[in-house]
């Protein structure tokens, strides 16, 4: 038993040596910080020298010196609690904890070397390291589609994440929170952090919060909700909804407005068909069919109507080419085609409002962002309205799109001479 006892009492007390070794100050030998020897009385003089009386690390009155004075170098950020500067000083073997450092536009990671949880032994200096995070948002701009009540923002970021686009819908949630439809899928969420509205002007506050949770800061855009115009380009999105907002590919030019500028008739960027093409496949087709001079898709309902219904006609591009085309026109990018719908052949008051705004249109169709195609000057373009003027029904009304013509130039001619076709769209239903 007395043997067994006199085991512990020498483990204890090794114990205690290692516990505290590391809070001690040996005169010569390796350090255990750096695994280098330290100067001595006995050494070759260009170290430091124990006054008489003293051994290294000792003070006057043989009790050891533990007391460190901690550097943090911030690394360009800035120290959040540190009373004295940057400098942090203790007794070996205290506990250790400072807040983490601050750097905009990056993320703390640690310090070099690792930060125990208790002072070490000898004076240290430790070094912040960061991980560039997210960007505050820049070049923001926004647009707002009043007939889809959507506002869109775009900014840009680091240079390799390019532009970002979010498109908000202008209506609150149960929470009181205007959710976004659409959020770009890369490695970073892009939250719209506040929106609110201000007569006929939306304010918003986007925010990029990284996958670690850091966030940029704030950037506000105010966007003005205005009615559709004249001139105003239209763009097709990925879900093949048109929207006014710079977002998507586009697809057509506004050249009417109607309902105080709530709804619009828009013409496509390019012809239906790169060659002319004929009303109906020949004369013998004399169906007068439903007529309008205001709304095309009338006219092309009723001829569909009768095909179907058992004349022994189809509706294709053989029986009704400009009619046809101009129903499944394409819109393209990078040579793909993109499915849209609701094209149509434009009625004859449709057609002459194109005419009447070609100068504008034409203007627009040359904006290299638009790419679209002049109209052709030489000849003439179909519209869907027939031609009532004459006993056999088997004409069409035409308009001269040629250059200097100050009268549109409404003609009625065969439905089998090839004229050239260019589609329209309308944002509201056939009235």
């Amino acid at each position: 038993m007395r043997k067994r006892y006199g085991l512990f009492v020498l483990w204890l007390v090794i114990a205690a040596v290692f516990m505290t070794a590391g809070c001690s100050h040996d005169a010569g030998g390796t350090s255990e910080e750096t695994g280098t020897e330290e100067s001595s009385s006995e050494g070759d003089g260009t170290g430091d020298t124990a006054e008489p009386g003293e051994s290294a690390g000792e003070t006057g009155t043989g009790e050891t010196d533990t007391r460190v004075t901690l550097t943090f170098d911030p690394d360009g950020g800035s120290m959040v609690t540190l009373a004295n500067g940057n400098t942090l000083s203790g007794t070996c073997g205290e506990s250790l904890y400072i807040e983490s450092p601050v750097k905009e536009g990056y993320a703390f990671t640690g310090w070099t070397p690792e930060l125990p949880k208790l002072f070490p032994s000898i004076d240290t200096t430790y070094k912040a390291q960061w991980k560039q995070g997210p960007e505050a948002v820049k070049n923001v701009v926004a647009g707002y589609d009043c007939k889809t009540g959507k506002i869109a923002v775009f900014w840009t970021n680091a240079a390799s994440l390019g532009i970002k686009e979010l498109l908000i819908k202008c209506q609150e949630n149960e929470d009181g929170e205007f959710v976004p439809d659409v959020l770009p899928s890369d490695a970073e969420t892009w939250t719209v952090s506040g929106i609110s509205a201000d007569g006929s002007i939306y304010h918003v506050s986007i925010i990029v919060i990284d996958m670690e949770g850091n966030s940029s800061s704030v950037q506000t855009v105010n966007v003005p909700a205005v009615p559709y115009a004249i001139g105003q380009v239209i763009y097709l999105l990925p879900d093949e909804s048109f929207t006014a907002i710079p977002s998507g590919v586009a697809a057509g030019i506004i050249f009417a407005v109607k309902n105080g500028g709530m709804d619009y008739t828009m013409v496509a960027l390019h012809d239906a068909s790169a060659a002319k093409l004929k009303w109906s496949l020949n004369g013998d087709y004399y169906h007068y069919f439903t007529n309008s001079e205001t709304d095309g898709r009338v006219v092309v309902q009723n001829v569909k109507s009768c095909c179907v219904s058992g004349s022994g006609i189809t509706f294709d591009q053989k029986t009704y080419p400009a009619m046809y085309f101009c129903e499944n026109y394409s819109i393209k990018q990078n040579g793909i085609i993109l499915k849209s719908s609701g094209w149509y052949l434009p009625a004859l008051n449709e057609l002459n409002a194109i005419y009447n705004n070609k100068p504008i249109l034409e203007t627009v169709l040359a904006q290299e962002s638009v790419a679209g195609s002049p109209f052709n000057n030489d000849d003439l373009y179909w519209s869907a309205t027939q031609s009532y003027l004459e006993k056999t029904k088997s004409k069409a009304w035409a308009v001269n799109f040629q250059d200097g013509s100050n009268d549109p130039g409404q003609i009625n001619i065969y439905r089998t001479v090839e004229r050239y076709a260019r589609a329209v769209y309308s944002s509201y239903p056939v009235e």
